[in-house]
């Protein structure tokens, strides 16, 4: 199965099955599932399959502020939500909140100095307080 390729039944446009599609990047059809090895219906390609998958290691987080990443333990994926732990800090976010996910050797530079690799790391959608008078907003 590595070595093959299947075309799309709609759009018929060609794709090497070792790249993993479960559907048509083109058309957003689903391949038949001989071809997909019933992974369209596997937890794995969900983000809560992703962080399950790194359950108790390190990952990078922006946790502390929106653009900073920092090490954290990613110590449970639940149901509906993932809990973090850095230091003696316990935090969880609820899958909405995440904007983006990078899986793989990625390096965050969080200072001038250091340099950390994370095999993950998780943008998070921060809140933002505005204030300011009528008719427009201040970013603090």
């Amino acid at each position: 199965m590595e070595n093959e390729t299947i075309t799309c039944p709609s759009c018929s446009i060609e794709y090497k099955t070792s790249l993993g599609y479960v559907r048509c990047p083109q058309c957003n059809k689903p391949f038949s599932s001989k071809i997909t090895d019933n992974r369209a219906n596997s937890d794995a390609w969900t983000i809560k399959g992703i962080f399950k998958r790194y359950e108790g290691q390190i990952i990078g987080i922006n946790y502390k502020h929106p653009t900073e990443y920092n090490a954290a333990q990613l110590v449970r994926a639940n149901e509906d939500y993932f809990s973090i732990r850095a230091g003696n800090l316990f935090m969880h976010f609820p899958y909405e909140y995440v904007m983006s996910i990078a899986e793989s050797k990625v390096w965050i530079k969080p200072n001038a100095v250091t340099t950390e690799e994370f095999n993950l790391v998780v943008t998070v959608e921060r809140m933002v307080v505005y204030k300011g008078g009528i008719g427009f907003s201040i970013p603090l």
